[in-house]
């Protein structure tokens, strides 16, 4: 883990109110997909928790969608600027089979993509199966294709692709694949339910992003307490409770 200035090479709004941030001067920092940094946003107490899209030389990419005034005001964030990094924080994707479902809902792609990344590196098969609200809500549509050019992607008005849910865009062999998946907690619980075996990258809200305030902790099956910024935020199935 370690505190860098990095440099904004590109703020730009790529979906509905859905940003692309691209940062440079990471250099030699080693980040696996899962894994996700917490950045100062100027004038504000509290840092925002943003999943990593990509690693590429000393560039950082990350997606974020404005949902009050700490993103608003990142989003401001021009060119040039520089902004505070503690990085990489958490666990990722550690195991990555072959053959396997990237299951994504909304924003929860963005590690995803990341993990797609890096499994075609290491020459492991995928297939993407994507849910959105509308076709307006899709980032990285161009990224998420070239992928996976097969890609399976529904919305729930039809606007792109399937019609319907997550589920209505599934194969019989699907569900007894290894599923890597993220998005909202209901999505979460639904993809435990319908996939025999995979994991979970949970989203939430956080204060100091590595275990010492415990602001991000959750009930395990067994009764524990687990931390989401320091023992997750990717857990398999059934070790966490919703």
């Amino acid at each position: 883990m370690k505190t860098l200035e990095l440099t904004i090479l590109q703020n730009a709004c790529v979906a509905k109110d859905i940003y692309l941030l691209r940062l440079s001067g990471a250099k030699d920092i080693a980040c696996e997909p899962g894994q996700f940094a917490s950045l100062s946003i100027p004038n504000f107490f509290l840092r925002r928790p943003l999943g990593i899209v990509d690693d590429k030389d000393d560039v950082l990419s990350f997606l974020y969608k404005v949902v009050g005034e700490g993103t608003l005001a990142l989003s401001r964030q021009k060119e040039g600027e520089k902004l505070n990094v503690l990085l990489p924080l958490g666990h990722g994707f550690e195991e990555r089979k072959t053959d396997s479902l990237l299951v994504g809902a909304g924003l929860g792609i963005a590690p995803l993509l990341f993990l797609a990344k890096r499994m075609k590196k290491e020459g492991k098969s995928f297939h993407i199966r994507f849910a959105f609200n509308t076709k307006e809500d899709i980032p990285l549509l161009e990224d998420i294709l070239s992928l996976d050019p097969l890609a399976k992607i529904a919305t729930l008005d039809g606007s792109y692709g399937t019609k319907g849910l997550f589920t209505d865009i599934l194969e019989e062999e699907d569900t007894r694949k290894t599923a890597y998946c993220c998005g909202p907690v209901p999505f979460l619980k639904a993809c435990e339910k319908t996939f025999e075996k995979g994991y979970v990258s949970l989203e939430c809200r956080m204060g100091c992003g590595y275990g010492i305030c415990n602001g991000c902790t959750l009930l395990t099956p067994d009764g524990k307490r687990r931390k989401i910024c320091k023992d997750g935020p990717v857990f398999a199935f059934k070790e966490v409770c919703y």
